[in-house]
């Protein structure tokens, strides 16, 4: 049924869970996957590697890096890597041996933080050289996942034009609003209505359509709303508020390009 729920990717495998697999379960987490591989074929595996520590909390030497990237693709088609301090150069060692894959796609992704230094100019920057590392390496399998309530924590990021700017090399959205309280740096998740927040939503779907793109958007986040209890950030009916809307905001796109 896997399959048939029209999923991109399945994450199934990462640092935490090789952690325990090896040290506390005594399993072999590659046993793991390939299990996978025949529980839905046809929907693509997705794993996340913690740059240079790959799927540990140690950082390892570049052999054994580049060994275990080669066990990695050979068991997922999607790799998503992160930095816990934003080092695009500690990516970039997973990221050669992911990218000289035809069959397996890359994916950077931002560490969000709460601690001293992980401003919006951190995050500003950490965008520019995610960015720049894309430029360097031409290849659509090198992507990235567009959250807009991540890029959107600046205002001086436009996200219409970062869409387009990356026209081929967005496989996931993940797409929600925020408002700015004082317009720079005091910010929350709101509804995800453009009138409710600070994004123009519409533009946003807009500049998706208009780069082609097909890949999986999700609402992302939701707040509690009608007495919900879940996990901060994830409320059920909201998120689903949320899909419906931004479906709406779709098909309202399609129709008008269409009719034109």
């Amino acid at each position: 049924y896997l399959d048939n729920a029209g999923y991109f990717s399945i994450a199934n495998g990462g640092g935490a869970l090789f952690h325990v697999a090896m040290l506390a379960n005594l399993t072999y987490p590659f046993s793991e996957a390939k299990e996978w591989k025949s529980v839905a074929p046809r929907t693509l595996k997705q794993l996340l590697v913690r740059s240079t520590n790959v799927l540990g909390y140690t950082p390892q030497p570049r052999n054994l890096l580049r060994l275990t990237g080669e066990m990695i693709c050979d068991h997922y088609e999607v790799v998503r890597c992160f930095d816990f301090l934003n080092h695009v150069e500690n990516m970039r060692p997973i990221a050669e041996v992911v990218m000289d894959r035809k069959d397996v796609v890359f994916q950077p992704a931002i560490s969000l933080s709460w601690a001293k230094g992980f401003d919006v100019n951190h995050y500003l920057g950490v965008t520019e050289n995610i960015l720049r590392m894309m430029k360097m390496v031409d290849n659509p399998h090198n992507g990235v996942t567009f959250c807009t309530g991540s890029y959107g924590t600046s205002l001086k990021n436009d996200l219409p034009d970062m869409i387009r700017s990356l026209k081929g090399r967005i496989h996931f959205a993940h797409i929600r609003n925020l408002r700015f309280n004082d317009g720079e740096r005091d910010f929350e998740e709101s509804a995800h209505l453009s009138s409710d927040g600070t994004f123009d939503m519409h533009a946003i779907m807009r500049a998706l359509y208009d780069i082609g793109f097909e890949g999986p958007i999700r609402p992302d986040h939701g707040r509690m709303i009608w007495d919900e209890v879940a996990m901060p950030g994830y409320g059920l009916y909201d998120r689903a508020l949320g899909a419906a809307y931004l479906c709406g905001l779709w098909e309202a796109i399609d129709k008008e390009a269409k009719n034109k």
